[in-house]
């Protein structure tokens, strides 16, 4: 609550003073937030509205567009998310890269670290396509490391710690993710830390630890309640 009561009033502000730099940024924010609560109606409107300012969706000739890449690359993580939410991973991922590439041109590798490759990783493995998960994977440990981004190298862990889950060995799975949890909770970042342990979760139940399992998923069970953060909790209560 106190994060989107925030984010309003900032664009707000934004607004009344023309930042044209800072609102789509913050309206990606804002509809990231209303996206993660299950207020999908509320979360489309905001990156919707940063696509159109940033001039993101500007028909180029199948060129890359011009303009504040500040702006752009963020547009497209709020339109790839909003595909990531609705379950279409195949535009998820069109989108995504297309952002990536606008970052690779301008330089600015921090925009693809921070959203955009979890978010298109996550659709590619959403979408059983390991191979392009383990290539993300592999581009955010290089590139987060040369950042010092400890965020980007908790999020490369995990997207290899469930690659390993989903198409792996399940035991090792299970101190891969649960070393991420731990990462994600030291940053700290505290939403995908309880969405891991929901996946460590899966890992216990298969292989006959009930108990175990139902221990990770009460711990994300109180994160999400606390968040609001709907669809979460509907998942983790189907779990249970």
């Amino acid at each position: 609550e106190a994060a989107v009561s925030e984010a309003e009033r900032t664009v707000s502000v934004a607004r009344a003073l023309g930042q044209r730099t800072l609102v789509p940024r913050v309206l990606v924010w804002l509809g990231l937030l209303h996206f993660g609560r299950g207020d999908v109606e509320r979360g489309k409107q905001c990156v919707d509205e940063a696509w159109e300012l940033s001039g993101a969706g500007n028909d180029t000739g199948g060129h890359l567009p011009a303009g504040d890449v500040h702006t752009i690359v963020p547009a497209h993580t709020g339109r790839a998310a909003y595909h990531l939410t609705m379950q279409e991973y195949e535009e998820a991922i069109r989108v995504g890269e297309r952002g990536l590439a606008i970052a690779d041109a301008s330089g600015y590798v921090v925009w693809a670290i921070h959203r955009l490759l979890p978010v298109v990783a996550e659709a590619a493995l959403w979408k059983s396509d390991m191979d392009r998960a383990r290539r993300l994977a592999s581009r955010m440990r290089r590139d987060s490391k040369r950042l010092g981004h400890a965020l980007g190298l908790a999020w490369a862990d995990a997207c290899e710690a469930l690659v390993e889950l989903l198409k792996g060995d399940k035991h090792r799975s299970v101190d891969l993710l649960r070393n991420v949890a731990e990462q994600l909770e030291a940053v700290p970042y505290v939403p995908d830390a309880a969405r891991v342990r929901r996946q460590l979760a899966r890992a216990p139940a298969e292989t006959g630890d009930r108990e175990g399992a139902t221990r990770e998923l009460r711990r994300a069970h109180e994160v999400f309640a606390h968040l609001g953060a709907e669809p979460e909790l509907i998942a983790t209560r189907d779990q249970l």
